[in-house]
């Protein structure tokens, strides 16, 4: 796999990082057990716990080589076996695709705990045991009219002398520990989580790697979580579309280092830029229609 410069040291930062804790404490092999006694794991463990597992951030804008670096993981960490997730259900199919592996964030961090209602007061009930006229008055747990008697609620008194009507309902519970033996939890599309869901992650216990575009808009609920805003490590050079004829994401690029577009260059095949007082733009704006095909990126929100 042939990598640039900085895809390179970003390995490097994550290899050197997860060696450091995990050697820590003359530990010579990861340890999902906690023992405060002996200190381990040196971050601590569990909910409620000050203290999280660690984090290290890789960021990058679009194009950089991201999904190169979660492919290149497995060869840098060894017999490590990451957890793959991301916030959506098709981000984790495009991980999927990448590396085999993955699910959302959700189904890393929490559980499905179904729970049974009436659907007339709302109250949880749960199966009474009873006698059981059919079994010779054996003890039994009667659901939804097995044995021939009527169903049997625990916990509704709204009506009392009313059969309930019962339904199943499910809620989500933050898991105390991830399912199954992972090295290493790696979250891709990271910049679309806030601090509060690395928190949740970082409780299940194991180090957790942030993989992302720090350049894309915050989650729609809360700001993005400090670990992307100021990443560990950072991917500079752009591998997507050069050499394909598109100057669109080149332009971009050159545009957040903090250079100018300048009027009247092209940037690839038919991407030229030209200012609004231009009467090419007025033409334009005068004949443009939105398609599939079409797209006019301007400098500003507010134009």
């Amino acid at each position: 796999m042939e990598l640039d410069e900085s895809q390179e040291a970003a390995l490097e930062g994550v290899r050197a990082w997860f060696e450091r804790i995990m050697y820590a404490g003359g530990q010579s092999q990861f340890c999902t057990d906690t023992d405060p006694d002996a200190g381990w794991p040196p971050w601590g463990h569990s909910h409620g716990n000050a203290h999280g597992a660690p984090v290290f951030a890789v960021g990058g804008l679009a194009g950089t080589g991201k999904s190169t670096i979660m492919g290149a993981l497995r060869e840098v960490l060894g017999d490590v076996r990451p957890a793959y997730g991301a916030p959506t259900n098709k981000a984790a199919h495009v991980l999927r695709a990448r590396t085999g592996e993955g699910s959302t964030y959700h189904a890393l961090a929490y559980y499905p705990k179904p729970y049974l209602v009436c659907t007339r007061s709302r109250a949880v009930v749960r199966a009474a045991a009873h006698r059981c006229a059919q079994h010779d008055g054996a003890v039994a747990v009667v659901e939804g009219g097995r044995c021939g008697c009527a169903a049997a609620w625990e916990g509704c008194q709204a009506h009392p002398g009313v059969r309930c009507a019962v339904a199943e309902e499910v809620e989500f519970e933050l898991r105390p520990a991830l399912k199954g033996f992972h090295g290493l939890v790696v979250i891709d599309e990271a910049s679309m989580i806030d601090v509060e869901r690395v928190e949740e992650i970082r409780s299940l216990g194991i180090p957790t790697l942030l993989v992302g575009d720090y350049g894309q808009l915050p989650p729609v609920r809360g700001e993005m979580n400090p670990w992307m805003l100021n990443p560990d490590a950072v991917l500079t050079v752009n591998h997507r579309q050069s050499g394909e004829g598109s100057g669109v994401v080149a332009l971009a690029h050159r545009v957040r280092a903090g250079e100018r577009a300048v009027a009247g260059a092209r940037y690839g095949e038919g991407v030229a830029v030209i200012r609004g007082s231009d009467r090419a733009f007025t033409g334009l704006m005068e004949r443009f229609t939105p398609g599939p095909e079409r797209a006019l990126i301007v400098w500003r929100n507010r134009t």
